[in-house]
């Protein structure tokens, strides 16, 4: 699923798993980065037809935490997130150098950011990583 120029940044991925907070290698920080941006937009949807983003089902509650936001994102981050991490890897829009390393966790660099967000409003016209499978809006 991921092109030759993409393995090298997935090798330390591959062979240690994902990590939650303090994303330690690469693929981790990008996988984050994309949940927090899917997050932050099943949020304003939540608010905008009229629920609560606060009250969840199967996210425990806690004070400032958007559970039904994180419920709705655990159905929507395979299509989303993960095959946007997979395009943009594969795809060679971002490489080693746009990852900043400091004090053993790794994040995307802030001048990539806005681009990587860009992504998630603009229509996909790429090809997914299921190579008989056409992904457009």
């Amino acid at each position: 699923m991921l092109s030759p120029g993409a393995a090298m940044l997935a090798t330390e991925f591959s062979a240690n798993g994902r990590n939650r907070q303090s994303p330690r290698y690469p693929v981790n920080a990008l996988l984050s980065f994309w949940y927090v941006m899917l997050t932050k937009d099943l949020v304003v949807t939540t608010i905008g037809v009229g629920l609560d983003p606060y009250l969840g089902v199967y996210h425990r509650s806690r004070c400032g935490r958007p559970v039904l936001a994180l419920d709705l994102a655990k159905e929507f981050r395979p299509l989303i997130a993960d095959s946007t991490v997979l395009g943009l890897l594969n795809n060679g829009e971002i490489g080693p150098s746009d990852f900043i390393r400091r004090a053993g966790a790794v994040g995307v660099d802030a001048k990539r950011t806005p681009n990587c967000a860009a992504r998630l409003r603009a229509p996909s016209r790429s090809r997914s990583p299921a190579p008989d499978l056409r992904i457009s809006d």
